[in-house]
């Protein structure tokens, strides 16, 4: 079936490259977590930090025909929720995903869940359950009954 999860790079011009994966969702915290220490060197210039933190996620799957997809303004498939990467203010948030309409990524809620910056990403020892869990029971105390 797969564990899909989508990684929403912002651009300079306030685009999003949607970086789909379709068998990435149960390891995304550390995928994300490897991308910005990969990408950490280029954090101030967006073009190279966003094309280093995709390679990064795809790794040696260039060459297969399936696994990731490239979006622009919209996700792709989920099972999990969405993270938006912006480099220029070196944030991350996380963001439900859903048949959701706003004005810049189709299909995520427009407020995220939860909003971090990447040293407090990256200093949370890789220890994401709590995390996850905080994200399950915000979305049902906030969702419609």
């Amino acid at each position: 079936m797969g564990s899909r999860v989508n990684f929403a790079f912002k651009t300079e011009n306030k685009n999003y490259v949607v970086l789909y994966s379709h068998w990435g969702g149960e390891d995304r915290f550390n995928l994300l977590s490897n991308a910005l220490e990969a990408s950490r060197p280029r954090w101030n210039d967006n073009s190279y930090a966003i094309r280093i933190a995709i390679s990064s996620i795809v790794g040696n799957n260039w060459n297969s025909e399936t696994g990731f997809g490239i979006y622009v303004n919209e996700i792709g498939d989920y099972n999990y929720e969405t993270f938006v990467v912006d480099f220029e203010k070196q944030t991350i948030g996380i963001h439900e995903s859903g048949l959701y309409i706003n004005h810049t990524v189709k299909h995520i809620a427009e407020q995220p869940v939860i909003a971090m910056t990447f040293d407090e990403f990256l200093n949370s020892n890789h220890d994401f359950e709590g995390l996850i869990e905080g994200i399950r029971e915000i979305w049902e105390q906030t969702s419609p009954k």
